[in-house]
């Protein structure tokens, strides 16, 4: 996968999508963790970016969730980390090299953090960088350069609660994909089971394994499996 970062789908061309974030890169401040009283939400009216409202307080960071034995990314080379998405219901796709020279790339963050919104509401958070390196070190430990099929990432509270109510299966009242720190993915080319064994063997947070869906879903919270 190149290094390039680079943006396709529908409304999403690679032009708009750096401009967008070169934006929000300027509008809040990206540097430094998230406050204490959690990851700030703001929506991208009108398309991914568009018209955006301010959050109140804090950066596009999620605060730090390291809970686990996990080594972390560095166990699979100190490189850049690149992964691409592609999303299951928008259909858009996004590579992103989002560390570089040693540090998050914090406009290649806020690109992904974009894609990872809830495309139902386009309500986005500072998603937890660690989600980041668990997806790119899946793809290491497979073998390759990953790019997965988001099914689910961030959830708003009233998203959540309208899944809940409308008999959905395995969604939590206090689901960790309102906090910006769990997706559901799936990794074409490779075996659910094999991604579900990689995503054990990391021991970098919870994993959830649903073959009857066909996804598997990782988080940043303590270690945990079901």
């Amino acid at each position: 996968m190149s290094s390039n970062a680079t943006t396709r789908g529908r409304g999403l061309s690679r032009r708009g999508f750096l401009a967008g974030a070169a934006g929000l890169a300027a509008a809040f401040g990206l540097a430094g963790p998230a406050s204490a009283s959690g990851p700030s939400i703001y929506r991208a009216n009108g398309g991914v970016f568009g018209s955006v409202t301010r959050p109140s307080v804090g950066p596009l960071f999620g605060p730090d969730q390291t809970a686990s034995p996990w080594r972390g990314p560095t166990e699979f080379g100190l490189g850049p980390r690149t992964i691409g998405l592609v999303h299951a219901h928008t259909g858009e796709r996004v590579d992103a090299t989002y560390w570089q020279r040693g540090a998050y790339d914090q406009l290649e963050v806020a690109r992904l953090n974009a894609f990872m919104r809830d495309w139902r509401t386009d309500e986005i958070i500072g998603m937890d960088p660690k989600l980041y390196d668990i997806l790119w070190s899946l793809g290491q430990s497979i073998g390759r350069d990953p790019e997965f099929t988001v099914l689910s990432a961030y959830r708003s509270r009233a998203t959540n609660e309208m899944l809940i109510r409308t008999g959905h299966t395995g969604v939590a009242r206090d689901s960790l994909h309102m906090y910006g720190k769990a997706v559901d993915i799936t990794l074409p080319g490779s075996p659910l089971a094999t991604l579900h064994r990689a995503a054990v063997a990391l021991q970098a947070g919870g994993v959830g394994y649903y073959p009857s869906s066909n996804f598997v879903h990782v988080d940043t919270g303590r270690v945990r499996t079901w």
